[in-house]
């Protein structure tokens, strides 16, 4: 299945924003701006020459507005880097994101594509947002062929800039973790009464 940017819109309040995963590895510098703000406008400078993308590895059950069915999707957080590593920065471009199931994965049948997002220019600029690493990206991806029996599953973010070398970056094998709406329920429910009884306590 191959959704374009449009659909991809459509689909974007449907879940929860992701947690940043670490990414220390890469000596970041943490960003002390708000958190959740729109990024800034993109700025004439130097292009980028690395990205990276993070991914929650749980399944994210919502209801799809245009049928009122239920949907599953994957949510992440994507940055593009210039040759100085530090801070991210803003794209100007369009990416591609491709979903591989390595469930069955062996040495003679690889890993099978089971799903391809297709997202714009205009629609990746109304994704950008800053968090604790500074500006970046969240995707939240309709998965319209989800099974729960795919068990594993692994990411490649493609950004092909306006002009420039396009950037690819490929995650490891993500083992999934498949709630039901219930259980998501009682996961935030039981997140806002530590953060309520710690208020209490203050």
């Amino acid at each position: 299945m191959v959704h374009q940017a449009s659909a991809l819109t459509r689909a974007l309040p449907l879940f929860a924003a992701v947690a940043v995963l670490s990414v220390g590895c890469m000596g970041l510098r943490r960003d002390k701006r708000a958190e959740g703000a729109p990024a800034k406008a993109a700025k004439a400078g130097p292009p980028a020459v690395q990205s990276l993308a993070t991914w929650h590895k749980h399944v994210k059950l919502g209801t799809n507005p245009a049928s009122n069915q239920p949907i599953a999707g994957l949510s992440g957080r994507f940055y593009l880097f210039d040759a100085t590593g530090g801070h991210p920065i803003i794209g100007d471009g369009k990416i591609s994101v491709e979903l591989f199931d390595d469930t069955r994965r062996d040495a003679t049948s690889g890993s099978k594509m089971i799903e391809k997002w297709n997202i714009d220019a205009e629609t990746f600029k109304q994704l950008a947002q800053r968090d604790a690493l500074g500006n970046g990206y969240t995707l939240t991806l309709p998965w319209s062929t989800y099974k729960p029996e795919v068990a594993q599953v692994h990411l490649v973010v493609t950004y092909e800039p306006t002009t420039g070398t396009p950037l690819t970056t490929a995650s490891q094998t993500i083992t999934l973790e498949h709630d039901s709406p219930e259980a998501q329920i009682a996961r935030r429910n039981a997140a806002h009464s530590g953060v309520v009884q710690a208020s209490a306590k203050n």
